[in-house]
């Protein structure tokens, strides 16, 4: 029987990707969730702006503490820098996961200074932030912009993910790990890009009840209601490039960091199983 790496190579018959000419990644979610979707869409050869409250620390989780270079990710905040950034992007990520959550406010002025925007992702967690959900996709249908929604769970990782067979970068740098002084946080971020870099996702929004919420929580292992921080930027950048809007709901699964999909056409061929009702890239880590 073929892998799942066979049958996608199958599908990799170069869909055409979305001739974005940069991102922007803002939202009061999750802070180190919209560095690694920077630093993701960076990679992907995208100029990438983030927004960030403390520049110094950003540029740490993102290149490390001894970093004193030109940063790929460009690094902004207040109210002039953002509106600059936003004035000529075409890509944006608007991160609602966890923290402060995403209105629907918020969602409307991002979009409102954003003449250029080309395609749009969002990411919240699953189960809130509807009406910013709503906003967003009845203001970006207004000017026929393509919305994808990625909903997540409790995040953990978003580091490195070094692991003994020499994968490395999944993340943010090492700093993401070091500067944890909680050592059950820490214990649970790097086992879950260690070991848990595979992905899972249901169509819509579903979220898990309140008691395996309580579990995602306290887990340090694999467990429903938990996302790995790295695998969802890598997700919503995939979203950009997508042809389809994506609406899904990502949890995360065991395996490797090298065990994602390495192309579009391999992540547009995930999200498409996961449309028509589930998908999931797991493997052994052992």
């Amino acid at each position: 029987m073929k892998s799942w790496r066979s049958i996608l190579a199958l599908l990799c018959a170069a869909a055409p990707t979305a001739a974005l000419k940069n991102v922007v990644v803002l939202g009061s979610g999750d802070p180190w969730l919209s560095l690694c979707t920077a630093k993701t869409a960076s990679a992907r050869g995208l100029p990438a702006t983030c927004v960030s409250n403390n520049e110094p620390e950003a540029l740490k989780m993102l290149w490390g503490k001894g970093f004193d270079g030109a940063s790929p990710v460009r690094v902004v905040n207040g109210p002039d820098a953002i509106g600059e950034a936003l004035a000529d992007c075409e890509g944006l990520v608007l991160n609602g996961a966890e923290f402060g959550g995403l209105t629907d406010r918020f969602a409307a002025i991002a979009l409102d200074n954003g003449p250029a925007l080309k395609k749009v992702a969002v990411c919240v967690e699953a189960g809130q932030s509807k009406d910013a959900v709503a906003k967003t996709r009845s203001m970006c249908a207004a000017r026929d912009i393509p919305v994808s929604v990625l909903r997540v769970g409790k995040l953990k990782g978003g580091g490195p993910g070094e692991t003994d067979d020499g994968s490395d970068d999944l993340g943010l740098s090492r700093h993401f790990y070091d500067t944890d002084a909680d050592i059950l946080n820490y214990q649970a971020n790097q086992f879950s890009d260690c070991f848990c870099a595979g992905v899972s996702a249901k169509a819509g929004d579903a979220p898990v009840n309140f008691f395996q919420k309580i579990a995602a929580k306290q887990s340090l292992e694999r467990a429903d209601g938990v996302s790995n921080r790295a695998v969802a930027a890598k997700a919503l950048v995939a979203a950009l490039f997508a042809d389809d809007v994506v609406d899904l709901t990502l949890n995360v699964e065991t395996g490797l960091p090298g065990i994602l999909p390495a192309d579009d056409a391999a992540w547009a061929a995930f999200f498409a199983d996961a449309s028509a009702g589930t998908a999931k890239i797991t493997a052994p880590t052992s």
